[in-house]
């Protein structure tokens, strides 16, 4: 199973209305690979590839709904 380290915490409320910063963590084995709790979804980025779409930030390797389901899936992956 991937371990987690915690990367960046939320900052709280940003006084705009729309949201917070997401927190941020990176698998141990692999830093370049980061995760975040986006609209719902649990995202994998990979840090070292580009987004496909400009001014995207990087490429989305992996999603579940919750934690637990897209660190199975990033374990599945990583270990092909």
């Amino acid at each position: 199973m991937l371990k987690l380290k915690k990367l960046k915490s939320t900052s709280g409320w940003q006084g705009n209305h729309v949201a917070q910063d997401c927190a941020e963590w990176v698998v141990t084995d692999h830093p370049h690979i980061i995760l975040r709790h986006l609209s719902g979804d649990w995202v994998a980025f990979d840090t070292t590839k580009p987004a496909i779409a400009p001014r995207q930030g990087f490429q989305r390797i992996a999603s579940g709904w919750t934690r637990k389901m897209l660190l199975e899936v990033l374990d599945s992956k990583l270990t092909k």
